[in-house]
């Protein structure tokens, strides 16, 4: 009897058993960082995964980087093959911040994801690459030609270093002395009017590139814009306005005329008119002047003997005013105008 109430007694409360032995997977203790990105994030630029610590004794420690959006879903979503200690961002990241994250593993399973303990800055589009600097002058413009009105000054722009393409532009400047732009000058040769006379021209050469503009001035000519002796002399014997009337030259008995030499020459001025006598046309010298010049001078034209007799019966004459500029004995500038002189 009582053996038997032992047995039910031990059936009643049954036997403890110990409960088996839960897994022992790793646990994080330190959460893994990253490096890089902290003011500014572009493509190209490399970040770092610095390992967290974990307990359990992890035998693997598989790392995984992330492109987070706010405005996504999920939030952050993994980057395929990106599971290296260093990540370089791609161009698809622009726009995202990015984390790492770990999970160790060892004989008992995987830990749970430990996230970095920071993220990046968003990733911003790649910057510009940075200008080149301006164009540097090498050289500077050289001018070259004769500085009379008529002629064609040529330049050549100089040299000039900096990275290419190199654009040139042409400014053509008269100094009298402040220099100014002459209006529409903007071409590598400037041929020389009136407009110009008296100043000096100068050329300034601006060069450009992606990086901004560089300006230099020219060397060469810098003597002032004159007439040509051909034009000063055309200039000498073509009056002023209405040629004199043959009675003011009878009166007079001569004709003065301004003359601007830009060197010492010898001047000579002629007028002739012709006659017919006895049938035959001839060349009658009617006045003339020689001198020799430097400078502004006063040429006066005298009348002949044969020419006082020819205007004395003529009311109206056809004259042919010629002048020449020799140097030496070289003519080096000739000129001749037509004139009607009358009563």
């Amino acid at each position: 009897m009582r053996k038997q109430s032992l047995a039910l007694t031990f059936g009643l409360i049954g036997i403890a058993l110990p409960a088996p032995a839960r897994a022992a997977v790793p646990v994080n203790v330190t959460r893994p960082a990253i490096t890089g990105g902290e003011l500014s994030l572009y493509p190209g630029n490399v970040l770092t995964e610095t390992p967290g610590a974990w307990s359990g004794a992890p035998t693997s420690v598989a790392v995984q980087w992330q492109a987070c959006r706010s405005s996504a879903t999920p939030v952050c979503s993994v980057i395929a093959g990106a599971t290296a200690q260093t990540y370089t961002v791609q161009l698809s990241d622009v726009g995202a911040v990015i984390r790492a994250q770990e999970i160790a593993s060892n004989a008992d399973g995987d830990s749970l994801p430990a996230p970095s303990v920071n993220g990046t800055t968003e990733v911003k589009p790649a910057p510009p690459p940075p200008l080149p600097p301006p164009p540097a002058s090498v050289t500077r413009p050289v001018i070259s030609g004769r500085t009379v009105v008529g002629a064609t000054l040529k330049s050549t722009p100089g040299t000039w270093s900096g990275a290419e393409p190199i654009m040139l532009a042409y400014e053509w400047m008269l100094c009298r002395p402040v220099c100014t732009a002459i209006p529409g000058a903007a071409a590598p040769t400037l041929k020389l009017t009136a407009n110009e006379v008296g100043g000096a021209i100068l050329l300034m050469v601006t060069a450009s590139n992606a990086g901004g503009s560089t300006y230099t001035y020219s060397t060469g000519v810098s003597t002032p814009v004159s007439y040509s002796v051909h034009d000063l002399l055309v200039q000498a014997i073509t009056p002023a306005g209405k040629p004199p009337t043959i009675g003011r030259l009878l009166k007079r008995g001569r004709y003065a005329v301004r003359f601007d030499a830009p060197h010492p020459a010898v001047v000579q001025i002629k007028w002739t008119a012709t006659k017919t006598v006895r049938g035959k046309r001839r060349k009658i010298l009617v006045a003339g002047a020689t001198e020799i010049v430097l400078g502004p001078a006063l040429l006066n034209i005298e009348l002949t003997p044969a020419g006082v007799a020819l205007l004395k019966h003529a009311r109206r004459l056809n004259v042919t005013a010629s002048a020449t500029f020799a140097v030496g004995k070289r003519i080096t500038a000739s000129a001749t105008v037509q004139l009607v002189l009358t009563r």
